[in-house]
């Protein structure tokens, strides 16, 4: 039986990986400039997003196929029953009575946000009018500041979170992680990328790329010309150029854009990072903290790895196999990096559970 039950553990945590590989890789390409469409993106990001809700709240399969799915409560070691029993101490915990049954249920920093905002729900319309607002501001900004009609990157990412805060209130409670988690994400998402670029476009009329400039020269080229260099092959940094000739003694220079400088990348991290703790944590703890700066730190050395395998690739096999790889690798790596992290996460870092305690009133 305990063989089983670790069994099924380790499949829903392996779809709960799955998920996020492809609601992330959904949401790179959405926001990178690559090769594919932007709507494909958003085919992944849904697709992911099936496979995190299906992974979490296997019930939600009866309605749909009419079968009934268990997922059995697994049991839980003596120090972490003491230590939950601790935490539950604190004043952040409600105590809800209801026919002879207390209930202690933590709030999340997330829903004491919402809950702020929204007076306890009474102000539930304020979310729809945001998600509207948002929605047209996005169209006229484009039309009257940028002047173009066409559908980019950005706005897939400002309608989805239109879309969630438009819908908000009418998830079903049972939804109420994937709702949050998806509000954070999105809410982070649009204030860390594209408020930055908005703002920068509109009061200096320059890109975010010209902003970046010192972070992709003194972090990016220089290091990874020293390191190239270290690996037998001379490389040359200027500014956020580097240079080196191949094995056929051709010269090559690589200009590390906005898009190559893997900004995007740990973006989409930190704030997929802080949607899952906020709405899963009541607080943010040491522990919490340390791994969010060894992801941004494993981040960035997979952005090196990265365009280190592009220059070497360049090196022994021409210009027209490194463009592939520019292409193509940086995926693969940032599939495979969000892969471990989120994987080693969930395994370390567990979310506080809700836990209900019954006492019967009709004891003396």
């Amino acid at each position: 039986m305990e063989k089983r039950e670790e069994g099924r553990k380790k499949k829903n945590l392996g779809l709960l990986v799955l998920g996020l590989v492809f609601l992330f890789s959904g949401i790179n390409i959405i926001l990178l400039v690559n090769k594919l469409k932007p709507w494909v993106g958003a085919l992944f990001f849904l697709i992911g997003l099936g496979i995190v809700i299906y992974a979490a709240r296997p019930d939600i399969l009866e309605k749909i196929f009419g079968k009934k799915i268990t997922n059995k409560i697994e049991n839980k070691d003596i120090k972490e029953k003491e230590n939950q029993e601790k935490e539950k101490k604190i004043k952040d915990e409600t105590i809800c009575e209801d026919e002879g049954k207390k209930e202690i249920k933590k709030i999340t920093f997330l829903e004491k946000v919402v809950d702020k905002i929204t007076l306890g729900g009474k102000a539930w319309f304020i979310f729809p009018i945001i998600g509207i607002c948002l929605v047209v501001i996005d169209i006229y900004f484009n039309l009257k500041v940028v002047g173009e009609t066409e559908w980019g990157s950005f706005d897939y990412t400002v309608t989805l979170l239109g879309i969630v805060l438009i819908l908000y209130y009418a998830i079903p409670k049972k939804y109420t992680r994937e709702k949050n988690f998806m509000l954070t994400f999105l809410s982070l998402l649009c204030f860390i990328i594209i408020l930055p670029i908005i703002v920068s476009f509109a009061f200096t009329e320059k890109t975010l790329g010209s902003s970046v400039e010192w972070y992709t020269s003194e972090l990016l080229a220089k290091p990874l010309a020293e390191f190239v260099t270290l690996l037998g092959i001379p490389t040359t940094a200027y500014g956020e150029m580097i240079t080196f000739t191949d094995i056929n003694g051709h010269p090559n220079s690589l200009v590390i854009s906005l898009g190559c400088s893997g900004i995007y990348s740990t973006m989409i991290f930190v704030s997929a990072f802080f949607g899952y703790v906020l709405t899963e944590y009541q607080r943010i703890n040491f522990r919490v903290g340390l791994l969010l700066v060894v992801g941004i730190v494993t981040a960035y050395v997979a952005n090196i790895l990265r365009m280190t395998i592009i220059v070497f690739v360049g090196y022994y096999y021409g210009m027209e196999a490194l463009i592939w790889t520019h292409a193509h690798a940086g995926e693969i790596i940032f599939i495979c990096w969000i892969a471990l992290f989120w994987y080693f996460m969930f395994k370390y870092l567990k979310p506080e559970e809700e836990e209900v305690t019954t006492t019967n009133q009709n004891e003396a």
